[in-house]
């Protein structure tokens, strides 16, 4: 029987209730015929979120600014202020541009990973370039918690908890991706098959780049590891997604080594390096003929009368050099030769015959490396084969030294796993990263301008690599960084580590590592909000939503409105706990701004015509969140100020942002179902003990 067909009937039946055939056709439509399948266990960090709404606080003392003169300032104990209007309020349309700072912010927030995707799926909807996490390998080895137990390796759940535990998180991460988005997972082969089939399902098999194996240590220890029974194990794997493969344009990357070095392997195992002739003479250049490329245009052909050829090693013998220095000498004249199979040498040989010397071919290729560039490509013997220039893969130094690139593949060994403990200058003895390994994910982004995001943040590795990638290349990409705080690894290493690469630190040997000072760093921490849509609960929302709009527009810099009365307000607030008394002015109007837009809350409907009083003088769009009891944003209100503004009721905004990604409340059959199994599994419980 067809899957329909056996739900129609299932809605049929009259002695079930509807609770509980909702419950049935939902595990019906959940079976599959292909793909991965696991047994989904509940998680005490989703059920908080069947009845809460989680959202973000700021640690002011944490924060980290950078001022005009690049400057640290830390334990700020107020937002960041500045003046837009003078004490005198005849004088509003006097506009005084506030000292904002160009530095990127950066976002570190503290909690379970689960509650912060879902907080930037309001703020980072389809926003974020390059997402990298180092999750859990679930080892079996004290290295995953599901519940706050550790999962061992007899838990006969072990992997159906770390794909229940993954595909919340992997879901939430997709939806913060944009369509040229990619995700970047490391994992070691204990979940590596588990964690491609799920990869495929969340973001589709289309999506798939690759799978990368990266080299990570050259030994795997003299005794242990079961390397009795087993190969030793050298590698990791990162795990390569992209959001929309079609719209994703992969950049060419490359390795690079010293050409001393190459010879030198080469030496000690009598090997040649490919690049190993020469053209030490040619002339007689002489026109012959021209054919059309696939597209009609001219391939211009021509012949040489006379060239000469020498090997490196006949004229090391010749003149009496080294390798090195004949390379360094002949260096734009050092080539290698191979079979080409291409249209373009298939339409010049059908054009020239048999021939035996040198051809030149000139025209203007419609694709690849040297798109719209008029290209010389040469062919010698009968076969013609294509010469390859050592120059094109490789370039030289300011003291003439050679260094050869070569395009990066699937396996990465070139990185130096050897000094992990001094980067960043903290302790992290299980999983930190190199920089190196990050630096190499980040560059898969074009984008100078790019959000990263790595929610298993660890040490806190992916933001130092941001920040050193700015520094070298002039960007001004932005990191968001969730761990949560076990054994103070929030505070006492990610955050610590951080502040020290902002502000410079010593190593344990005595080296000074300046510090890369053109960086603010934030920090959060979640908190949560009743999801009842009370109108305490909805003001309580309003009141604490300030740190997610300014996370959301990127807009910290909060604009000082000098003498206007704009009023008092509490709004009513009566959950005084939750609110802190530094989290906004005590006006019914805020105001920030940033080098592109302006953002204001209006935290009362009154307040309308005081908001368009000073909204009328400014330059720049300004984004409006205006608490309303619905979703209308009193558009008509603003028909003065219109052109320039966008806006958005809250909080209704925020409830509907987090109705698709948050968990339902349970129905009555869910609830019954979990007792019994809480039946069943104390008794499990009670034998085992």
């Amino acid at each position: 029987m067809k899957k329909n067909d056996l739900i129609n009937k299932i809605k049929d039946i009259d002695a079930l209730t509807n609770d509980e055939k909702t419950a049935l056709i939902e595990l019906l439509s959940s079976q599959k015929r292909y793909g991965l399948v696991w047994e989904d266990k509940p998680e005490a960090m989703e059920d908080e979120l069947r009845h809460k709404l989680p959202i973000l606080k700021e640690v002011i003392d944490k924060r980290i600014i950078v001022d005009s003169n690049l400057t640290i300032e830390e334990n700020n104990t107020n937002n960041e202020k500045s003046t837009l209007f003078g004490n005198d309020n005849e004088n509003l349309n006097t506009l005084t541009t506030p000292n904002t700072a160009t530095a990127p912010n950066h976002i570190l927030i503290e909690g379970d990973n689960l509650h912060a995707l879902s907080v930037l799926n309001y703020t980072h909807a389809g926003k974020i370039d390059v997402i990298y996490i180092d999750p859990p390998y679930n080892t079996g080895n004290k290295d995953f918690k599901y519940n706050d137990r550790f999962v061992d390796k007899e838990d006969s759940y072990r992997h159906s908890k770390w794909l229940a535990f993954m595909n919340k998180r992997l879901k939430l991460a997709k939806n913060l991706l944009k369509d040229t988005g990619v995700i970047f997972i490391s994992i070691d082969d204990n979940e590596q098959a588990q964690l491609k089939l799920l990869c495929d399902e969340v973001f589709g098999e289309e999506n798939f780049v690759n799978n990368i194996a990266i080299k990570v240590r050259d030994n795997a220890g003299e005794s242990g590891g079961g390397e009795d029974k087993k190969l030793k194990k050298n590698i990791e794997y990162l795990l390569f997604f992209s959001k929309i493969r079609r719209e994703y344009n992969l950049p060419k990357h490359f390795t690079e080594i010293n050409m001393r070095n190459i010879l030198l392997e080469n030496q000690i195992s009598n090997d040649e390096y490919v690049y190993k002739n020469v053209l030490t003479n040619v002339f007689g250049r002489e026109y012959l003929t021209s054919t059309l490329d696939g597209s009609g245009n001219e391939i211009a052909i021509y012949k040489y009368n006379n060239f000469e050829t020498k090997t490196i090693k006949s004229l090391i013998k010749e003149e009496n050099l080294t390798e090195i220095e004949i390379y360094k000498k002949y260096y734009n004249k050092i080539f290698t030769t191979y079979n080409a199979r291409t249209s373009i040498r298939d339409r010049v040989k059908a054009s020239i015959g048999d021939f035996n010397g040198l051809i030149e071919i000139e025209y203007i290729p419609k694709s690849g490396k040297y798109k719209n560039i008029l290209t010389k490509k040469y062919f010698s013997g009968n076969t013609m084969r294509l010469w390859a220039w050592m120059n094109e893969i490789s370039y030289k130094k300011v003291n003439d030294e050679i260094v050869i690139k070569s395009p990066l593949g699937t396996l990465w060994e070139d990185l130096s796993w050897a000094s992990l403990s001094s980067e960043g200058g903290v302790k992290f003895e299980n999983g930190k990263k190199p920089i190196a390994l990050l630096n190499r994910v980040i560059k898969n982004c074009e984008s100078k301008n790019a959000i990263i995001l790595d929610f298993f943040a660890g040490s806190g590795t992916t933001l130092h690599a941001t920040m050193q990638l700015n520094a070298e290349d002039g960007g001004n990409r932005q990191c968001i960084l969730v761990t949560n705080n076990e054994n103070n690894i929030a505070e006492e290493v990610c955050y610590e580590r951080n502040k020290r690469v902002i502000n410079g630190y010593t190593k344990p040997n005595g080296d000074k590592v300046a510090g890369l000072k053109n960086n603010n760093l934030r920090y959060y921490k979640t908190e949560f909000v009743d999801s009842a849509k009370t109108i305490k609960n909805r003001l309580n929302l309003m009141e604490l939503s300030k740190d997610m709009l300014c996370i959301k527009d990127d807009c910290y810099v909060e604009i000082d409105l000098g003498n206007i009365d704009l009023g008092n307000t509490d709004l009513g607030v009566v959950n005084s706990e939750v609110i802190d008394s530094n989290q906004r002015t005590k006006s019914k109007i805020q105001l920030f701004e940033n080098d592109n837009i302006y953002m204001m809350i209006i935290y009362d409907e009154e307040e309308i015509d005081n908001a368009i009083e000073i909204i009328k003088p400014l330059n720049k769009k300004v984004n409006i969140y205006i608490f309303s009891p619905g979703q209308y944003p009193f558009t008509d209100d603003f028909e003065e100020v219109i052109d320039k503004v966008e806006l958005c009721a809250l909080p209704e905004a925020i409830y509907r942002a987090y109705k698709s990604i948050l968990p339902k409340k349970k129905s009555i059959v869910e609830i019954e179902i979990e007792d019994s199994n809480g039946i069943e599994n104390l008794g499990d419980n009670i034998d085992n003990e």
